[in-house]
């Protein structure tokens, strides 16, 4: 009974705050929600109120749907499925430093990890990948993984690879390095 009260001078107070047309609510009809509200004036004040708050809710709500801000320093990497970002130190001219880019050679589709990353090695328009040659596909594992090493005075890299590789011990027999400049 008290709370019945209570929302009657709630209801009470809402029509008399309202701008009403030239009929008057009875008050003794204040009860009736649903027809006192119908005859409660909208003016183009009103709607442009309700427009503001729905296209402010709109922008609220749509802020970073699908973002990701991830920061990193020099030399950290993010990994996440199949993608790999790593954070590489700028380049100077007087000083010749090589960028490291790390990209997943092998996915595993049903663990949804990678099992083996590959490096690419990149100074101006030069480019050495480190990957895995010998993948033993039944294990999961890599044999022989090739190797680059920059030389800043030749401003080049030399790959090592395997020529000829033991299947039975798995391991490399011999290697052969090549030279990658412009």
């Amino acid at each position: 009974m008290v709370a019945e009260h209570h929302f009657q001078q709630y209801v009470q107070r809402f029509i008399d705050n309202c701008r009403v047309s030239s009929e008057r609510i009875d008050r003794h009809n204040a009860n009736d929600i649903p027809n006192a509200l119908t005859k409660i004036k909208r003016g183009p004040t009103m709607y442009r109120f309700v427009l503001f708050f729905i296209i402010t809710g709109l922008i609220c709500w749509s802020g970073n749907i699908g973002a990701k801000e991830i920061n990193l320093n020099a030399g950290e990497i993010f990994h996440q499925g199949d993608l790999t970002v790593t954070c590489g130190w700028g380049q100077a001219s007087t000083d010749p430093t090589t960028m490291a880019i790390k990209d997943c050679q092998y996915w595993d589709n049903f663990n949804q990890k990678c099992l083996f990353e590959k490096t690419t090695y990149v100074y101006k328009n030069i480019e050495c990948i480190e990957e895995c040659q010998h993948w033993d596909e039944f294990n999961s594992t890599c044999h022989y993984r090739t190797k680059c090493t920059f030389y800043p005075s030749q401003k080049s890299f030399v790959k090592t690879t395997c020529e000829r590789f033991d299947d039975f011990k798995k391991t490399c027999l011999q290697t052969k390095d090549t030279k990658i400049s412009r």
